[in-house]
C-alpha cells in the first residue's frame, strides 16, 4: 500500500481482524464508495497507518482476537476528528465498552454504510 497522505479524497481505516473477510470488504467499500480504503487486519497495524495518514473515517472491529480491542484506538481517532464506527459479530450486551459510540453488528452488507459516510459519498452506479 502506498502512502498518500497528500491525496485530498476522503479517507477510511478500515481494521479487521480476519484477512480474507478485510480484503473482501475494503475491496466492496471501494466499489461502493468514492473513498480510499488503507484496511489491515491488526492493532499495530493501524496504528501504522495513522502515523502516515489523517483519517476522516474509520471502521473497526471491536474484538481483534489475541485479547485485543480496537475501542481505545477508536477513541483516540475521535479525539483527532475522525468519525468512528464500529463493528463486532457479538452481541449488543457485551458491546457496553462501545455503548456511547456508532456500532454496526457483523455480518452487514456494504451498502448499510450509507447512513456512517452519507449518501453524497455513494459513487453512481
Amino acid at each position: 500500500m502506498t502512502d498518500s497522505s497528500t491525496s485530498l479524497k476522503t479517507k477510511l481505516l478500515y481494521l479487521e481482524d480476519e484477512v480474507f473477510v478485510c480484503l473482501e470488504m475494503a475491496d466492496s467499500i471501494r466499489l461502493t464508495f468514492d473513498v480510499e480504503v488503507f484496511s489491515t487486519h491488526t492493532l499495530q497495524g493501524a496504528r501504522d497507518l495513522i502515523a502516515r495518514n489523517a483519517f476522516d473515517y474509520a471502521l473497526l472491529d471491536v474484538n481483534l482476537g489475541r485479547n485485543e480491542k480496537s475501542i481505545g484506538l477508536g477513541k483516540e481517532l475521535q479525539e483527532k476528528g475522525t468519525k468512528v464506527l464500529f463493528c463486532s459479530g457479538y452481541e449488543s450486551a457485551d458491546l457496553n465498552a462501545v455503548a456511547v459510540h456508532d456500532v454496526i453488528e457483523k455480518p452487514f452488507r456494504v451498502t448499510a454504510l450509507t447512513r456512517f459516510f452519507g449518501e453524497e459519498l455513494l459513487i453512481s452506479s
